[in-house]
């Protein structure tokens, strides 16, 4: 859109408004709508008669933001356990970046490798990484299929689906676990010279239509 002032010239600044904003703001993502446009310069010049523009609002992106790091027993050397035990994460985040429309579904799945020694030997970790419903529902990660672990709506443009999980870094052996992804760690795990260090990669993935 271009405008001019009485005598030709092209003003140096310029300022738009509309009485459309309500409307345009309830435009549903990929809609358009037409908008009636006033202008007005730094000299006090006014249009006369407003401009109709028609606006499209982008459908929006839906995307994983900031993530980090998962240590499990927050950093701590984990003793090698006497029984099969649970070790939770110390904190980390896995944020989603959503700017479609309010109340549009998202869907977070995960799978893992399983995690192998870090000395060069690439020994295989006694034991998997697991995601605990907080119900009693505990699923390998490292199966060799994505597991549900999140869904919700858009509410706002940033959620991290991490934060209601449990980041303690402590260890559980008990049939009440809170909902989060876990070390599940058997009792006959290497560590050489009293200690070895392992890792492995989670890989999360985000729909916005349910897993099959």
């Amino acid at each position: 859109m271009t405008a001019t002032k009485p005598d030709g010239t092209t003003p140096s600044t310029l300022a738009f408004d509309t009485t459309d904003g309500d409307s345009l703001k309830a435009t549903v993502a990929g809609g358009t709508q037409d908008v009636t446009m006033n202008a007005s310069d730094s000299d006090g010049n006014a249009s006369t008669t407003p401009a109709t523009i028609s606006v499209t609002r982008g459908a929006g992106k839906l995307q994983f933001g900031d993530m980090t790091d998962m240590v499990f027993g927050n950093g701590a050397t984990l003793p090698v356990p006497g029984q099969q035990t649970l070790y939770a994460p110390g904190d980390y985040q896995i944020n989603i970046s959503d700017t479609r429309e309010m109340g549009s579904a998202w869907y977070v799945t995960a799978s893992a490798t399983p995690m192998t020694s870090t000395d060069g030997s690439n020994r295989a970790l006694s034991g998997h990484i697991v995601y605990e419903d907080g119900n009693g529902t505990k699923s390998q990660l490292d199966s060799g299929n994505e597991v549900s672990v999140a869904s919700g709506q858009r509410d706002s443009n940033s959620t991290d689906i991490a934060k209601s999980w449990n980041q303690d870094g402590k260890s559980y052996n008990g049939s009440s676990v809170p909902a989060g992804v876990y070390l599940d760690a058997n009792p006959n795990i290497y560590a050489a010279g009293g200690a070895t260090g392992y890792a492995g990669v989670i890989t999360w993935s985000l729909t916005d239509a349910p897993a099959n």
